[in-house]
């Protein structure tokens, strides 16, 4: 059969929703390439570029935000931020939505967290958060021997347990050096171990924009901005920048776990 996407818009992701609605990434940056789509994609932009930080900075830890917020008064404002040097001082990434003062709100954040043990060092951030849905890479190129660790898997389970309405999104970027039995360990996690109506397991390569053009040996489709310039609005780039595809993953992952917008209970903010 066949299904229609969500749109990419915060008015619908969140018109059901309690007064807030919290999505929290983690991973490489192929999940940051999804975040810089989505916070690009709710904005209405089409065309856009992204940085990111040196391998320094990643050491340090780095974190982004997005946050959207509908007034009661009916206006709506939205704003980014990136966090540096987390692991040294925890930053305040959010404050809480209080559903007195606003109608809705969206917050979304990725952390830079591409191993199972940088993923496992974040979770409390879920729970603390309140997250609706979390959206990770399963290792990807950075764990080249581990198939999955165990401590990641039942780290996951163990928060799906305690939060009923908690979904997981995993996005595995299939190429590179990492076990060739990942995909198919994936698959048997998400499909026939516990809570499988609130995992999701996506395939990079089962959305991949096909003409050609972008991203030809990375697929970081969002063109980095030393790969283009700028006179005013307008980007000049040797290929598109209209990164498609990360825009197609994020609007594919929502869509499986819309129901995880819509039926989180409202807790006390």
């Amino acid at each position: 059969g066949t299904c229609s996407a969500v749109p990419l818009s915060p008015f619908a992701w969140t018109q059901n929703a309690a007064c807030q609605t919290t999505i929290t990434m983690m991973g490489d940056s192929h999940v940051r390439n999804t975040f810089t789509a989505t916070v690009n994609g709710l904005r209405g932009i089409e065309s856009f570029t992204e940085a990111h930080a040196d391998d320094a900075g990643k050491g340090r830890g780095i974190a982004e935000t997005y946050e959207w917020r509908l007034n009661n008064a009916g206006s709506a404002t939205d704003r980014v931020a990136v966090h540096a040097d987390t692991k040294t001082n925890e930053p305040t990434f959010f404050e809480d939505c209080l559903c007195g003062e606003v109608k809705r709100c969206l917050r979304i954040i990725f952390i830079w967290a591409p191993t199972f043990n940088e993923q496992l060092s974040q979770m409390h951030l879920v729970q603390k958060w309140k997250s609706n849905l979390v959206i990770v890479e399963p290792g990807n190129s950075y764990e080249s021997s581990v198939v999955l660790a165990s401590e990641w898997t039942a780290k996951f389970d163990e928060l799906l347990q305690e939060d009923e309405h908690l979904q997981l999104g995993i996005l595995h970027f299939v190429w590179g050096r990492q076990p060739k039995e990942r995909g198919d360990a994936l698959t048997e996690w998400t499909t026939n171990g516990t809570y499988p109506n609130r995992k999701s397991y996506l395939q990079q390569s089962a959305i991949l924009k096909s003409d050609g053009l972008q991203s030809r040996r990375t697929f970081h489709f969002a063109c980095g901005l030393g790969k283009v310039d700028f006179w005013n609005d307008n980007i000049n780039a040797a290929e598109p920048c209209t990164d498609v595809t990360d825009t197609a993953q994020i609007r594919a992952l929502i869509t499986v776990h819309f129901d995880a917008l819509l039926e989180k209970a409202e807790r006390s903010l």
